[in-house]
Parts: structure tokens; C-alpha cells; sequence
């Protein structure tokens, strides 16, 4: 087990008795939980208080460590949605917005408005997609695609896990799609 370890002290707290809280928080590598021990001292004696383990949290939602590629697979096959973050090709600036996705190894997006939608056209510019789903997030490089047999296919992907219905109601363009390989997939 590899630990990364920190010590912090909770100074000047003063209740029955006790000099201080100690907290001892250690975070395994191999499993990448957080570990939570927490002490207080009574009539000299050291008391441990909690002792759990917190998956993920901290670190993953924070952005503090990288997400594994197996963690976010399997995000990735579990959601529905997930955010993206483009460089805006006017403004330089990080735009985030939710989309839907199709992941079967590799990620498939498809712009609403095909080849029209602002994203799209971001991502033609600058071709880096930064992708978040349950705390977990990666920079993906995204690949267009233009051959009509070929976004067809990723459209049929969308309709297989969306829904035809819902497919029709909330694209109006099938001209362009996006695919993007995830490290490690």
C-alpha cells in the first residue's frame, strides 16, 4: 500500500480536558481512498476518534489527482451525460457545457446542431476536449467525422442508447460527429 501522508493539527481547541485535535489524513495510491484518523487527548491519553476510508471524493472532485483511465470508463459507461470544456475560437476562453455521449472503448459525441453547433466549430479551431463525468475528468483529442456512412453509424449509436425519439427531438443536423480515444481504453 502506498500512503501520500498529512499530519494536521486542529490548534487551540479546548474542551474537557483536551490540548488539541490531531487529525492524520492518508491518502492510498493503489485504491485511492482517503484515509481519516482523528485523535484527542484526555487526562494525557491519546483517543482515537474515526478511523474510515472516503473513495475518490476529495481528490477526484477537487482535480487534485488524475483520474485512472479504468475509473473513468467506468463513469463514462455508467452516465448519461457528461460536460465538456472547449476553448472558445473568438474568445480564448474555457466553455463548458453538458452533453450526451455514446462510450463503446471509444468516446462518440454528436454536436445538435451538426456541423452549426458553437462547440463544434470550437473544437475545429483548437482540438483538445476536456471531459468531466462524476468527478472524474481527462483531456481527450477529439477526431471529425464527416463521412456520412460513418456519422450515420454513430447516430444509430445514439438512438440504440437514448432513444429514437429523443435522438429526432434534440438534433436537428447529422452532417458531423466526434470521436475521441481515451487513454488506456
Amino acid at each position: 500500500m502506498s500512503l501520500l501522508v498529512a499530519d494536521c493539527v486542529e490548534a487551540g481547541a479546548l474542551v474537557r480536558g483536551s490540548i488539541g485535535k490531531r487529525s492524520v489524513l492518508a491518502y492510498d495510491l493503489s485504491s485511492r481512498e482517503l484515509i481519516v484518523k482523528s485523535s484527542h487527548l484526555e487526562n494525557n491519553k491519546v483517543t482515537w476518534d474515526i478511523n474510515h476510508a472516503v473513495p475518490h471524493g476529495p481528490f477526484a472532485e477537487g482535480g487534485h489527482m488524475p483520474a485512472r483511465s479504468d475509473d473513468l470508463k467506468d463513469h463514462l459507461s455508467r452516465s448519461s451525460e457528461i460536460t465538456i470544456t472547449v476553448i472558445g475560437r473568438k474568445s480564448g476562453r474555457a466553455i463548458s457545457i453538458p452533453i450526451w455521449f455514446v462510450f463503446d472503448g471509444k468516446l462518440y459525441l454528436m454536436p445538435v446542431q451538426g456541423s452549426d453547433t458553437q462547440w463544434y466549430k470550437n473544437v475545429l479551431k483548437n482540438p483538445k476536449i476536456r471531459i468531466k463525468t462524476g468527478g472524474m475528468e481527462a483531456e481527450v483529442k477529439p477526431v471529425s467525422i464527416t463521412d456520412a456512412a460513418q456519422v450515420a453509424a454513430v447516430v444509430e449509436k445514439f438512438r440504440k442508447k437514448y432513444g429514437a425519439g429523443d435522438v429526432k427531438k434534440y438534433y436537428s443536423n447529422f452532417d458531423v460527429a466526434v470521436e475521441a480515444e481515451i487513454e488506456g481504453a
